[in-house]
């Protein structure tokens, strides 16, 4: 037993991973006996699972391997990168993108998005793993493969902690209660990350040989080997918006705790998440602010209850003269989750909302069928006339909701069918410096 990661992926093989990977074709195998073992290796990888934030927390713990002087391969529901090159764009947060990744000759640490999806079709495209991460379980595709309730879908996200290796870590988010709870069964050690920790907690993690990433004294901090030290005050983390965008500290702790898993110094944790911006470039549609003519624009991916919920608490908190909101869903969601949605939104008592039909997500379901459940939901719930109105596509709205912006106003722009047109057009106005009220490129 060598001990070394076999793959078995589009027509070929490989052992080892990264910089100590060797692949070959299924018809060009060798012999087993003449194969110089010494220059066949793993690397130590980082599986990121979970409802929401998946893909900010792996580009953030990737930032931090840079930060440390490693060629980090990454993939997501975006690309797959290796160090700064994109190697291929598309969803990979699956099999096929792990394995794009680990298979790079540069890589010399890999850290990858493992969707539920591929999960539930393949299993893990790792078998094993430095660090596994579970950033949280919240009700999303409920009704896929067989998985009728969140906790179903726990114990599916759960199955990453089977990947951990014995000197491994599993980091698990100490305020979802559902993990919490299947903890209990995980021989393996844990390190916690959440915005309810406490010094109290963290010291019973120590105590247990656990590591714990929270907030104290306005800090983001890291309590391992006997003590707590401290990575970065919230308010410089940019994407955290001061600690008002809590989703987004949450997601910069699991990646303290996964860097930590992985061995990157405390130094490089705090370059990276001073440095991080979460960009159109660098972090697409995930909390993208921008200011276009005295109008601030909000662009998120948010897409089920618990990310939305997350999403409209931070707009809540943000000062502005009105605010819109874009909402919509794909059609395979459940009714109630739907009208959730439209619940959700509501509770910032939004100036305008803008209900988007997304002609390509159907998925079973008749053009119109998704706004009208949303449109009832808003007019059970009292909203007033003359605050909802209707696109007949992703752009439309986009578009709709800039012609009724002006200055001071905030726009909650929640895309998942036209974001690269959206973002044409935004770069487009700002090109251009765009005012409230001046024609749209």
């Amino acid at each position: 037993v060598r001990g070394v990661t076999f793959l078995e992926q589009a027509g070929a093989i490989s052992l080892g991973l990264g910089i100590g990977a060797k692949i070959w074709e299924m018809a060009a195998l060798p012999n087993p006996k003449e194969l110089n073992w010494d220059d066949i290796r793993d690397v130590p990888v980082a599986l990121v699972t979970g409802t929401n934030g998946k893909s900010t927390t792996v580009r953030l713990a990737a930032a931090i391997g840079a930060a440390a002087g490693k060629t980090v391969g990454m993939s997501s529901s975006d690309w797959v990168r290796v160090g700064d090159e994109v190697i291929d764009e598309g969803d990979y947060s699956g099999p096929a993108g792990a394995t794009l990744a680990v298979r790079d000759p540069r890589v010399e640490v890999a850290i990858l998005e493992t969707a539920r999806g591929g999960l539930m079709r393949r299993g893990l495209a790792i078998p094993q793993a430095t660090v596994c991460a579970i950033t949280n379980v919240a009700a999303d595709h409920l009704g896929d493969y067989g998985i009728t309730d969140v906790a179903k879908l726990a114990d599916a996200k759960f199955l990453l902690a089977k990947a951990v290796k014995p000197e491994g870590r599993l980091v698990l988010n100490a305020d979802d209660p559902l993990l919490v709870h299947r903890s209990a069964g995980f021989p393996g050690r844990i390190t916690w990350f959440g915005l309810s920790l406490d010094e109290p907690f963290a010291a019973s993690c120590l105590a247990a040989g656990g590591e714990a990433a929270f907030v104290a004294d306005k800090h983001l901090v890291l309590a391992r080997d006997g003590k707590t030290q401290r990575i970065l005050p919230v308010e410089d983390f940019t994407p955290g918006l001061k600690g008002v965008a809590r989703y987004n500290v949450s997601n910069a702790l699991a990646a303290i705790g996964i860097a930590s898993a992985l061995g990157f110094p405390v130094e490089a944790m705090t370059t990276a998440l001073a440095r991080f911006r979460s960009t159109p470039d660098e972090n697409p549609g995930r909390g993208n602010m921008m200011q276009i003519g005295g109008v601030s624009i909000l662009v998120d991916f948010a897409h089920n209850p618990h990310g939305l919920k997350a999403v409209v608490e931070t707009i809540k908190g943000v000062q502005a003269n009105r605010r819109l909101l874009l909402l919509g869903q794909a059609g395979d969601r459940r009714d109630e989750d739907i009208r959730d949605l439209a619940r959700i939104v509501w509770q910032a008592r939004p100036d305008r909302i803008i209900v988007k039909e997304l002609p390509t997500k159907l998925r079973g379901r008749e053009l119109g069928e998704v706004p009208a459940l949303i449109e009832d939901e808003l007019r059970v719930l009292a909203v007033p006339e003359g605050v909802t109105a209707r696109a007949e596509t992703e752009i439309a709205a986009v578009r709709q909701a800039l012609e009724w912006a002006k200055s001071g106003d905030f726009l909650a722009l929640f895309l998942h069918t036209d974001r690269e047109e959206a973002f044409q057009l935004l770069s487009s106005m700002e090109k251009k410096n765009w005012r409230p009220g001046d024609p749209l490129p």
